[in-house]
């Protein structure tokens, strides 16, 4: 309910809009449909800010996470081994044999 505490008061179990002073009682849930709804209905613009706010917050999230998760690892090597470096199969397996594996 953050971004509607601008938008409404809230007092123990009532809802009151700062735009209009309609009241409501307070979803037990604690859900914001009831208000997206009110706004949506009733003040058309005032709901399509909280919209751009809301995308707005939510692409500079998914940049963060971006930004965080793109970075690699210097201490990481991401080199493949040389083939002449992974032992043959019937290497593998006499080598696997004669340590009595």
């Amino acid at each position: 309910m953050d971004k509607y505490e601008n938008l409404f008061t809230f007092r123990d179990d009532l809802v009151l809009c700062n735009g209009c002073k309609w009241v409501v009682k307070k979803p037990s849930n604690h859900r914001t449909s009831l208000l997206r709804y009110h706004l949506k209905t009733r003040h058309k613009e005032t709901m399509k800010t909280v919209d751009a706010i809301t995308e707005t917050n939510k692409k500079r999230k998914r940049e963060a996470v971006k930004a965080n998760t793109s970075i690699p690892n210097k201490d990481v090597t991401l080199k493949k081994p040389k083939l002449e470096q992974n032992p043959k199969i019937q290497d593998a397996l006499t080598i696997w044999n004669a340590q009595g594996l």
